[in-house]
């Protein structure tokens, strides 16, 4: 049984493995990506060219600009997501404990 296909095998082409790009590419919700690009594409474009109801709200770049300069150079704003990872593990224990009836 073994030599009856043994030339059916050889003959087959070999499977190639994918590579990691596009390993990477099937797992990613590419819906929800193209909708939150979109959104921050619609909001610069929006903002830029002053529509409407828009003239108050700053551009992507002068947020992240901001976001950047006021909260991630400061070791305060990593400060408190230590103490939220803090929370979050102790959240079960917490949880989890009932007093006891007297």
């Amino acid at each position: 049984m073994k030599d009856e296909l043994a030339p059916l095998l050889a003959a087959a082409p070999a499977r190639r493995r994918p590579s990691l790009l596009r390993r990477w590419a099937k797992g990613v919700n590419w819906r929800g990506a193209v909708c939150v690009a979109g959104f921050l594409l619609l909001w610069e474009l929006l903002v830029r060219l002053g529509v409407s109801g828009f003239e108050g709200i700053p551009t992507l770049a002068e947020v992240w600009r901001s976001f950047w300069d006021k909260y991630v150079a400061s070791g305060k704003y990593w400060q408190s997501w230590i103490v939220s990872f803090e929370r979050v593990e102790d959240a079960p224990v917490f949880l989890a404990w009932q007093p006891q009836p007297a």
